[in-house]
């Protein structure tokens, strides 16, 4: 729908991230003392992942009312970037995370975008392609300990086509989405079942 993401061969505009930033910050250290077996969520690098954010093994945590912990809530659309070890890895909160309450750990950053010109959505599947994965190794700033820093993210650049392509795109994704996960779950269901049959002694 784009074109190549490196070469860009559509011409589209390329921008870097500092112009659609509208907030940016690093997640919490020292908050072991806060965890605990439920409460809102504490998000790591293991849960960011190809865009996703995954809640299948979060920390839980009973979060300090401090300036702190609201700085590092997340909301709705924030794209969350890994800053430490894996760079690179991104993932976009969704309004079912946002409802719950969710907090970035140290090795996070937190980019919140002007969804009013750019999805973010579309923002970190870029950013999953070659052409992000190679801007972050050349933009690690500790060689053998990978790090970024905050002028590191605001450098990111990424294509920017109208927002109605980048919605259209991030929609048809979604539904895609959406239908693997339908077929799959159908098919575990028809293997259960085969399963559960042959046992019986029905094949």
């Amino acid at each position: 729908m784009f074109g190549d993401p490196v070469i860009n061969p559509m011409g589209w505009e390329i921008k870097q991230l500092e112009d659609n930033i509208v907030f940016l910050t690093s997640g919490s250290r020292g908050w072991s003392g806060y965890f605990a077996d439920d409460g809102e969520m504490f998000i790591t690098i293991k849960n960011v992942k190809n865009g996703s954010i995954l809640t299948d093994n979060v920390q839980y945590i009973h979060a300090p009312e401090t300036k702190e912990a609201e700085r590092t809530r997340v909301k709705e659309g924030d794209l969350l970037i890994s800053i430490t070890a894996d760079l690179g890895r991104t993932g976009v909160v969704n309004a079912e995370i946002a409802n719950y309450g969710a907090y970035i750990n140290q090795h996070l950053s937190l980019v919140r975008l002007d969804k009013t010109k750019i999805n973010p959505y579309f923002v970190s599947h870029y950013l999953e392609t070659d052409a992000g994965k190679k801007q972050f190794e050349s933009k690690n700033q500790f060689g053998v300990k990978a790090g970024l820093n905050f002028n590191a993210i605001k450098s990111l650049t990424v294509i920017v086509p109208p927002l109605e392509l980048q919605n259209r795109y991030i929609s048809f994704m979604q539904q895609t989405d959406k239908s693997k996960f339908a077929v799959m779950k159908q098919i575990k269901s028809t293997l259960t079942i085969c399963t559960h049959y042959k046992i019986l002694g029905g094949m």
